[in-house]
This record gives structure tokens, C-alpha cells and sequence, in this order.
């Protein structure tokens, strides 16, 4: 903790109410829930599109959220303790995840830096700015932002530099995996060798995949909802990685197109509607973007999206085929009840289990 003041140190436990508090306020006044999971997922989904509301006070909307989460804190503690389980697990993941990655020189890849640069440009302007003005790097936009949101105020709060939050804010989306996997697993423990086993994912932290690991999450703990209770989660996912999230999406609407009802709809233009805030400043910016910003907006998001649909809507259609085809697969499985028939699906039509 060498040239870390006590009051940076102090300042430090302001996470708590963050990623806890301002949650369990907004789930008990709108959901009439408080759990740790719903909590933490619903703080950090606010937080993941605050910068599009914040009109360059980011800052002072951050510190403002945060005491309404402090008092979400005492409001919530009784209730965070019946859970000492789920708290002790989720905050063991961090823990470890921390002691295995802190030995490793930063940043952990190329589109880690980018991360750093997109944070400290938020933190620079209050908010979204069309190009990483001051650090001379060519565009910004063509990436969903609701990870950077998270940690630029997360930086404001804590008094972290960008590069700091950053990391933080992905150990805590190590966290809530763990959170999304035990809400179907129902197991502290084995959420957590789940967790640490998921090989794929745990490579996210050797190349920056930080906004995948968030839209993983989210989209995980969307699937244990019905209707319109998931909506502010499918947001977090968007917000954090639109492409990642694009098949789990389409997948949750195959499965619970008979609860989609006018709430879970208008959830969905509420979505779109902030999440096409971005888009829309890039055509009204489109002017300073620079030419390498265009080539990146029509080679990584159009065609990747396009991809990404392609491959999305031929995985929906063998899905459906095969639950047509084997509908006893929907039987028996209590726990994965939502997606279990998704996933077997195609592979039994295809022959492969």
C-alpha cells in the first residue's frame, strides 16, 4: 500500500455501497427485491449508462448515486448478512482472482490500453466525448461504453487512476459471474470452482476482454428472469458488449417468447433508446471522427454484427428444429429450465449427443 494515503485507502470501501447500496434502493422501491445478486447487477447496470445522461457531470451524478447507495448500505445490511454466503463467495472470487493476475505487469493486452484510454477520456470530459481528446489516439465510438461508465465513476469515487479502475472493475465482474452462475447452480462453493474453471473466459483477463466478461454476466443472470423483470439486465449487457450479448438475447426470446408481455416490449424500446444514444452521436460527430474511426465503425461493429446475426439466426432455427423434433429434452431439468432445451437442441438434431 506504499503512496497510498489512509483517506485513498478509506475511500476505497466506497465500493460497497456502489455496487451494493444504490441497487438495493432501486430494487426495493421499483422490483420490491433486495438480494446481493439482483443488487449487485442492477447497480452496475445503472451505472453502465450514466455517462449518457451525465452532460459532462458524471462526476457529481457518481458521488450522488453513491450516497444514495450508502444509504442503501444501512437500509440493506440486515438483509446482505442473511446472504453471507453469497457475499463470502463473491468476494473470494475477486480475492483470488487478484492474487493470480496482480504479479503480471499492466496493461494485459491491446485492447486493455484502449479500455485505460477510453475510461480516462470519460473521466476527462464528464462523460462521452466523440475522440480521445487530449491523448492524440484517432476516434472513439464504435464500442459499446457501459464498462467504461463503470469505471470511470468508479475512478471518481475511489480516487483510483484509469488504468487502476480499470483492473477493479473487472475483478469486480469476476465477481458477478459468480453471482450469475450461482443464481442457477444454487451453490456458494461450486459457483466458485465454476467460476475458476470456465477456461475460455478466464482468458479474458490475458487480452482485456473486460466488457465481454461484463456482457457474459449480465446476459447469464438476464436468463433466470422471465419477462420484464430481465430488461435491466439485457441493458447491461448491451451496454457493455452489444455483439457478445446479440445470440444469448435472441436465444432468451425463443425460449420466453410466451411471457415477452407489453412490459418485457417496452423495456425493450427503453434499451434501445439509450443504447442509441452512441450511434446517434457518431453520425452527428461523423464529421471529426477520424478516417481510421470509419474504417473500425464498418469493419469491426457493421460486419461483426452482421456475422454475429448470421450465425445467431442459424443457431435459433436448428434450435428450434430440434425442440420440435425431441421435445422430452424441456422435461427434468428444473435448475437450467430456461436454456437447457436451447442448448441441447441443435446438437441432438445434428446427431452429436
Amino acid at each position: 500500500m506504499e503512496g497510498i494515503s489512509i483517506l485513498q485507502f478509506l475511500r476505497l470501501f466506497l465500493i460497497f455501497p456502489y455496487i451494493y447500496g444504490l441497487g438495493y434502493v432501486l430494487g426495493r422501491v421499483i422490483f420490491g427485491r433486495g438480494d446481493i445478486a439482483f443488487s449487485v447487477f442492477l447497480s452496475l447496470a445503472v451505472w453502465s449508462v450514466l455517462g449518457w445522461f451525465s452532460f459532462g457531470y458524471l462526476k457529481l451524478l457518481s458521488w450522488f448515486l453513491t450516497f444514495l447507495g450508502a444509504f442503501g448500505m444501512l437500509w440493506g445490511f440486515r438483509d446482505l448478512l442473511k446472504e453471507w454466503k453469497i457475499l463470502l463467495g463473491f468476494l473470494t472470487v475477486i480475492l483470488l482472482r487478484f492474487l493470480i493476475i496482480s504479479p503480471l505487469s499492466f496493461p494485459y493486452g491491446n485492447d486493455a490500453i484502449m479500455h485505460v484510454y477510453t475510461t480516462s477520456t470519460i473521466i476527462n470530459h464528464g462523460g462521452f466525448y466523440h475522440i480521445f481528446e487530449p491523448f492524440g489516439v484517432e476516434g472513439m465510438g464504435s464500442f459499446n461504453l457501459g464498462f467504461h461508465y463503470i469505471s470511470a465513476s468508479l475512478s471518481y469515487i475511489t480516487g483510483l487512476d484509469p488504468a487502476s479502475s480499470v483492473i477493479l472493475t473487472a475483478y469486480i465482474f469476476w465477481g458477478t459471474l459468480f453471482l450469475a452462475v450461482n443464481t442457477f447452480v444454487n451453490s456458494p462453493v461450486l459457483s466458485v470452482v465454476i467460476t475458476f474453471t470456465s477456461v475460455g473466459i478466464s482468458t479474458f483477463m490475458a487480452w482485456g476482454g473486460f466488457p465481454t466478461l461484463a456482457s457474459y454476466s449480465f446476459s447469464i443472470f438476464a436468463f433466470s428472469f422471465n419477462g420484464y423483470l430481465s430488461i435491466p439486465f439485457w441493458l447491461g449487457a448491451f451496454s457493455t458488449h452489444f455483439i457478445t450479448s446479440s445470440t444469448a438475447f435472441l436465444s432468451y426470446l425463443v425460449a420466453n417468447w410466451k411471457n415477452l408481455d407489453k412490459k418485457f416490449l417496452l423495456g425493450l424500446i427503453i434499451i434501445a433508446l439509450i443504447l442509441s444514444q452512441q450511434y446517434f452521436r457518431i453520425v452527428f460527430f461523423g464529421s471529426e471522427i477520424q478516417p481510421y474511426e470509419n474504417f473500425t465503425l464498418n469493419r469491426f461493429v457493421l460486419d461483426t454484427f452482421k456475422k454475429s446475426a448470421l450465425f445467431s439466426a442459424i443457431y435459433i432455427i436448428f434450435a428450434f428444429w430440434g425442440y420440435k423434433k425431441y421435445p422430452e429434452i424441456a422435461k427434468g431439468a428444473s435448475n437450467f429450465r430456461l436454456y437447457s432445451p436451447y442448448i441441447r437442441a441443435p446438437f441432438l438434431l445434428l446427431g452429436l449427443l
